[in-house]
């Protein structure tokens, strides 16, 4: 697991904690990553108080892991507790609450069978919605944070299935205003055209994804060639191939693309063992 001494109880050392958190998160330690986010939270209560944004921030890292875990009813219990105190301490209109409230609506997607339910994620969907468009009438629509908040409200859009066109849409959207205001990393990029992909093959717009996919590629120079977001875009390519009926062009993407995980997290980890079963299930 991640190597962690006694640090004393500054409120940059618990904002440290979170940094260990995520990196414990990122290799597959998820209760290791939840103990440290949880004493982050308890911390940081004690040391600023239990309504400072740093506070919310951290309640958000930890709905995130518990929405991970399954442990749903104690993730929208956190995200509510982040919102909460973001729209009271900067106003529902700032753009830290409105990011705050899409990412609230993203873990509500994810657990929308096993919380509160569908019509509870269908007023927060549409409470979203407003947010949103107040954000983007406010700072314009090429405004980077609004171009972050276009890309969180096009995830939560496309975890609803009569909704895909339309987290579509804003994909490309967000992808054309960074384009166009902002010098994007080929990482980002090939990450927004990689939802993308992904959403076409749901919609079985197999050329458009193959061609999404074909330029996201093309943005993978040597300094991202073994890192996941290749790996991701790998991945997409066999599954674009594979829901064609064409399993042995899919099984070429796959196995390099499992290398890839391999080589970075480990033949245990969780991400790289979901692979392998994921992807032996859909061998014929």
């Amino acid at each position: 697991g991640v190597q962690t001494c006694a640090l004393p109880i500054y409120p940059d050392t618990l904002l440290i904690q979170l940094d260990l958190a995520n990196l414990a998160r990122a290799r597959g330690h998820l209760a290791e990553a939840r103990q440290l986010c949880e004493k982050a939270v308890r911390g940081l209560i004690a040391a600023r108080g239990k309504d400072h944004p740093a506070v919310a921030q951290a309640r958000m890292e930890l709905a995130t892991l518990y929405r991970d875990q399954g442990r749903c009813p104690e993730a929208m219990s956190q995200a509510r507790q982040a919102q909460e105190t973001l729209d009271d301490v900067l106003g529902t209109d700032h753009q830290q609450a409105v990011i705050a409230y899409l990412k609230m609506a993203l873990i509500a997607a994810d657990c929308r069978d096993s919380s509160d339910g569908e019509s509870s994620f269908n007023a927060i969907l549409t409470e979203a919605g407003r947010r949103y468009a107040g954000l983007r009438d406010a700072l314009g629509p090429g405004n980077v944070e609004v171009l972050r908040a276009m890309v969180y409200f096009a995830d939560v859009t496309a975890k609803t299935p009569t909704a895909l066109a339309t987290a579509l849409e804003r994909y490309r959207q967000a992808e054309e205003g960074f384009l166009a205001h902002y010098a994007s990393s080929a990482k980002s990029l090939a990450a927004l055209r990689l939802k993308q992909v992904r959403l076409l093959v749901r919609m079985k717009r197999f050329a458009e994804a193959r061609e999404t996919c074909d330029r996201a590629l093309r943005l993978m120079d040597r300094s991202l060639q073994q890192q996941p977001i290749h790996a991701g875009l790998l991945t997409a390519l066999g599954d674009i191939y594979d829901a064609q009926g064409l399993h042995d062009e899919a099984t070429k993407p796959w196995r390099e693309a499992l290398r890839i995980l391999t080589a970075t997290y480990g033949a245990d980890h969780p991400r790289v063992v979901q692979f392998r079963e994921q992807h032996k299930a859909n061998r014929p």
